[in-house]
C-alpha cells in the first residue's frame, strides 16, 4: 500500500533571502572582487586583447521545497569593462569571441538530503529583440554573460553558488597605440556588486511568485539593493531592482490590516524609482511618477496610526529630486505636505526648540518653492511670518541663535533678493543684525 499523499505545508509568510542568510552556518561573502587578467594580442582584426574573467554567481539563500527551479538569466554584468568603450562606434569593434566553463563553487544546506545544482548553458550574452542591446557589451562597455541554471533541494534552508570562468577575445580602444586613455571610472572594474544585483533581481522575481511571499519586505530589500548600487556609482544597474520593487507593490493587494503600510511602501518605491531614473538620465520616464508618489504620501498622512515623522521626512526629501527634473509645481506640493505634517506633529519632551526651528525652516523652504512658480502674493506673507518665527525662536532660552541668524541671511540673499522682494530681504537682514547684536 502506498503512502497517503501529504500536501506540502505553505507557510503563512515566506521569509526572504536576507532573513534566511544569518541562519546559515557559513555566511559566504555577498560581494567579492574578481580581478580581470588582460593579455594583449595581435589577433585577427579587430581583436587586440584577451581577458580571463571569473564571474561568481553568488549563493542565493532559499527555503527548499523539493521542486526544481530553473532560471534563465540574461545579460549578467561581469567584471570585465572595456577601456575606452564607445557605444556609438562601428559595431564590428563590439564583437567578441569567448569560451566559458561553469563549476559549483559553494553548496550548503541545513540538513542532509537530495540536491541538484546545474548550469545547463552559459556563454556571452545573445541580445534579444527589444532589449536595447545589439552586442554582448552594455553601454558602459561591460561584457555580459547568459546562464541557464537549475537547482533543487529538500532541506529546510540551503544555498549554492556557481563560478563561470571565461576567456574573452575583444577589441579594446585604449590598447591601440597612441589612443587617449580613459579617465578612471567611479565604478571600479573587478567589483561583483552588479553581478550580485542581477542575480538577486532574478531571485526576487522567483520569490514573488511563491505562496506566502512578503511583498512589502521584498520591496524594502529591493529598494535597499537599488540604493547600494546607486552609492557604488552604478545608476543604470540601480534602476532594475527599484522598478521591480515598485511593480510588485503596485500589483499587490495587501491583507486586512496591512493597507496602511502598503500605501507608504508603494509611495516610497515610486519616489525612489523617480530618483534612480533621474540619476540614469531618464527624466521623461521619471516625471510621471511624481503625482502618484505625492498622492500616496498624502493618503498615508491622513490614515489613523500613520508615522508622521516618516512621511514628513519623505515629503521633505522628495523636494530636491522634483526640482532637479524641472517639476517645480510638484516640488511645491511636496513642501506644502512637509509643512502640513510638521504642524500636526507633537514634539517629544525636550524637543520643543528643535520642532520650532524646523517649522520656521519648513516655511522658509515654502517661500522658495512659491517663488519658483511665481506665486508672489502668497510668498510675501509667508516670508514675513518666517522672519517672525526665526525671531521668536531666537528669543527662547537655549535657542541656537547662530542657526537662526544664518537662516535669516540665507532667506534674504538667496530667496528674497533674487525675487526682487527687497523690502522683505531688508527685514530679514535687520532681524539677523538685531540677533547678532543681542548675542
Amino acid at each position: 500500500m502506498s503512502d497517503p499523499f501529504v500536501p506540502p505545508v505553505v507557510p503563512a509568510r515566506l521569509p526572504t533571502w536576507q532573513e534566511l542568510y544569518p541562519l546559515l552556518p557559513y555566511r559566504f561573502p555577498l560581494s567579492e572582487p574578481t580581478p580581470v587578467v588582460r593579455i594583449p594580442i595581435k589577433g585577427p582584426p579587430p581583436f587586440n586583447m584577451v581577458a580571463v574573467v571569473h564571474t561568481r554567481l553568488p549563493g542565493l539563500v532559499t527555503p527548499a521545497d523539493g521542486n526544481i527551479r530553473r532560471l534563465q538569466i540574461r545579460g549578467i554584468p561581469t567584471a570585465l569593462r572595456v577601456r575606452g568603450f564607445d557605444p556609438g562606434a562601428d559595431p564590428a569593434l563590439h564583437e567578441a569571441r569567448s569560451s566559458s566553463a561553469p563549476s559549483v563553487r559553494m553548496l550548503q544546506a541545513s540538513d542532509d538530503g537530495d540536491f541538484l545544482v546545474a548550469c545547463d548553458a552559459t556563454g556571452q550574452h545573445q541580445p534579444m529583440p527589444g532589449s536595447g542591446l545589439t552586442t554582448c557589451f552594455d553601454d558602459d562597455g561591460r561584457w555580459l554573460l547568459d546562464a541557464d541554471t537549475a537547482n533543487m533541494a529538500d532541506g529546510v534552508i540551503w544555498a549554492c553558488a556557481v563560478e563561470v570562468t571565461s576567456w574573452v577575445m575583444f577589441h579594446e580602444p585604449a590598447a591601440v597605440a597612441g589612443a587617449p586613455q580613459p579617465a578612471p571610472s567611479a565604478a571600479e572594474e573587478g567589483s561583483s556588486l552588479a553581478t550580485q544585483a542581477r542575480l538577486l533581481v532574478n531571485h526576487y522575481r522567483d520569490y514573488l511568485t511563491r505562496p506566502g511571499a512578503d511583498f512589502v519586505q521584498a520591496g524594502r530589500e529591493l529598494s535597499q539593493l537599488s540604493g547600494q548600487l546607486a552609492a557604488a556609482h552604478l545608476p543604470r544597474d540601480a534602476v532594475a531592482p527599484q522598478q521591480m520593487a515598485t511593480d510588485a507593490l503596485a500589483a499587490f493587494q495587501p491583507p486586512e490590516g496591512g493597507a496602511t503600510e502598503h500605501v507608504i511602501a508603494l509611495a516610497e518605491a515610486r519616489h525612489n524609482l523617480l530618483v534612480r531614473l533621474f540619476e540614469s538620465g531618464m527624466d521623461a520616464q521619471a516625471a510621471p511618477l511624481a503625482e502618484p508618489a505625492l498622492s500616496g504620501y498624502r493618503t498615508y498622512a491622513e490614515r489613523e496610526g500613520a508615522d508622521l515623522f516618516r512621511v514628513q521626512r519623505d515629503f521633505a526629501e522628495f523636494v530636491k529630486p522634483l526640482l532637479a527634473i524641472g517639476l517645480a509645481d510638484a516640488a511645491l506640493v511636496a513642501q506644502r505636505g512637509a509643512l502640513s505634517v510638521l504642524q500636526r506633529m507633537v514634539p517629544s519632551a525636550g524637543g520643543e526648540l528643535e520642532h520650532e526651528i524646523s517649522l520656521a525652516e519648513a516655511r522658509h523652504n515654502l517661500v522658495a518653492r512659491l517663488l519658483d512658480v511665481q506665486l508672489v502674493a502668497e510668498a510675501r506673507p509667508t516670508a514675513a511670518a518666517t522672519i517672525r518665527a526665526y525671531q521668536d525662536y531666537a528669543a527662547r532660552p537655549g535657542a541656537d541663535v547662530e542657526r537662526a541668524v544664518r537662516n535669516l541671511r540665507e532667506l534674504a540673499s538667496v530667496v528674497l533678493t533674487p525675487a526682487q522682494l527687497t523690502d522683505l530681504a531688508a527685514q530679514a537682514d535687520d532681524a539677523a543684525d538685531s540677533l547678532q547684536l543681542r548675542g
